[in-house]
């Protein structure tokens, strides 16, 4: 299971932001296009790999957002169940999106 669970993001010249800074390009790293929505599944990723790797069967973190997102991402590529614990403030998207993923929700 050594493939990353990440994907390849493109990185686009802002031309807005660069006319706003004098003799600079400005370069924006389109992380957003990952299957979590954001550049935490780069590390989280990585690390639920590794404890799986290592024998893990189930995957928990506490989270209200995009780290929990990260998580239960890549324990659906990885076939892994895993707990999100979640504040009680927690957005209903970001519920929806962790229950879409298969995780449980506590």
């Amino acid at each position: 299971m050594s493939n990353s669970l990440h994907t390849v993001t493109p990185v686009v010249l802002s031309s807005t932001m660069s006319s706003r800074v004098p003799g600079c390009s400005v370069y924006l790293k389109m992380e957003n296009q990952q299957l979590s929505g954001s550049f935490k599944l780069r590390g989280i990723g990585y690390h639920a790999q590794q404890a799986v790797e290592r024998g893990a069967t189930h995957l928990v973190m506490a989270s209200g957002g995009n780290a929990g997102l990260a998580l239960s991402c890549a324990a659906k590529i990885m076939a892994v169940p895993c707990t999100v614990v979640v504040p009680v403030t927690t957005a209903a998207p970001i519920l929806h999106s962790l229950e879409l993923d298969g995780a449980r929700v506590i």
